[in-house]
């Protein structure tokens, strides 16, 4: 299940958009919301796939499916950091955690 305190990384073979997930938790009204580090997403839940702690998989009403993992320090170094706009080096995962949070004080 998803886990509101955990950070994630987003894969979607239909949308290039998504990458990272804070603050994920899924509603009664089966609304999915989480923060990217530049805005709030709400993806309406058809079904859910897989749901672990090791991963968290869904299809979206009107199509796709989104898979959440949970963010490592390895992870981003292999599929989060090059694609960020001012990647960033870190040497622990808690200060990787800790930058990425602070992203919502600097949220459109």
């Amino acid at each position: 299940m998803i886990d509101r305190d955990k950070i994630y990384y987003v894969e979607s073979a239909k949308d290039p958009t998504v990458l990272l997930a804070l603050d994920a938790r899924l509603g009664d009204d089966k609304n999915l919301r989480w923060f990217d580090t530049r805005k709030e997403r709400i993806m309406k839940v058809n079904r859910v796939a897989e749901d672990t702690a090791e991963r968290f998989a869904f299809e979206r009403e009107g199509g796709g499916t989104y898979v959440f993992t949970p963010l490592t320090l390895k992870r981003y170094e292999e599929s989060v950091k090059s694609r960020l706009v001012q990647p960033e080096s870190f040497e622990r995962e808690e200060d990787l955690f800790t930058a990425l949070k602070k992203t919502r004080e600097y949220a459109l």
